[in-house]
This record gives C-alpha cells, structure tokens and sequence, in this order.
C-alpha cells in the first residue's frame, strides 16, 4: 500500500470500536489464508494424478 493509502486507512480505523477492528483483522486474515489455498490448488492443478481433484476444488471455490 502507498503511504496515503495506510493513512487513510488509519483514520478510518481509529475511529473504530474494537469490535469492529476485530472483524476487519478476522476478515484480513481469512482473506489471506484463503489467497494461499487457492495458489497452492493451483499449483496441484498443474501435478497430473492430482490435476482434476485440485480443479474441482478451484471451481467448486468460484475460481476457474
């Protein structure tokens, strides 16, 4: 992010309840994991005995 970007995101935080913060740290979070998941059934998809398992898996997901 660019330094004004995270300024500009700080003042929006800090006006925050730490409710609200948690959920945006839960959804950060969870959006990260899911970035890993789908890079790794990507790179299954590429593996030839496991390439239509991984596929499923992408478009079950939403990812084709």
């Amino acid at each position: 992010m660019e330094k004004g970007d995270v300024i500009a995101f700080a003042e929006k935080i800090v006006r925050l309840d730490s409710d609200a913060c948690g959920e945006i740290v839960h959804s950060l979070m969870l959006a990260r994991a899911l970035s890993k998941v789908v890079r790794g059934l990507d790179k299954l998809a590429r593996d030839d005995d496991h390439r239509d398992l991984a596929q499923q898996a992408l478009k079950n997901l939403g990812f084709n």
